[in-house]
């Protein structure tokens, strides 16, 4: 007969480490799946709040009676923004940079760099140079379009 002995095996055997490696593998897929989809949602969220705070310094100064350089004109119900010409070079999203930068709020008009701010609507006006209605935010990610007629900032594109 055989004598049996008592020798603890030492390691792990091939089948074990396989199993190991899968279950870790699945979890890992998971989590990743998961995570990307937290981060899509972190950026959105985030874009759009940054759009938002450009939105309302906009509509406060365009408010404000103080300052005659943007106004909110408003007819049938709706807002636009109505710019006060300075000089033969005058740029709306110029002055739109100037007003964020003042508050904090810094943004590009190069159309290359993010975050930057984009005209997207402009109509004549007989008794001004002109009137913007929209304007575009754009970030590293995501658009959003901020509509002055109603001031409200739309979702992401």
């Amino acid at each position: 007969m055989k004598k049996f002995s008592k020798k603890l095996k030492k390691g792990f055997t091939l089948v074990e480490l396989v199993v190991v490696i899968a279950i870790i593998a699945i979890l890992s897929a998971a989590s990743v799946a998961t995570y990307f989809g937290v981060t899509t949602s972190a950026r959105k969220t985030t874009g759009k709040a940054e759009a938002q705070q450009v939105m309302d310094v906009i509509r406060v100064a365009a408010l404000d009676e103080s300052d005659d350089s943007i106004r909110a004109v408003q007819s049938a119900d709706k807002y636009a923004l109505s710019f006060d010409k300075t000089g033969t070079d005058f740029k709306e999203l110029s002055v739109l940079k100037a007003l964020l930068a003042k508050n904090g709020v810094d943004v590009a008009t190069d159309g290359t760099t993010a975050p930057r701010i984009e005209q997207v609507d402009v109509a004549s006006n007989a008794d001004t140079d002109g009137t913007m209605a929209k304007l575009k935010y754009v970030t590293a990610y995501y658009s959003y379009t901020i509509d002055f007629s109603n001031f409200t900032v739309g979702n992401a594109e």
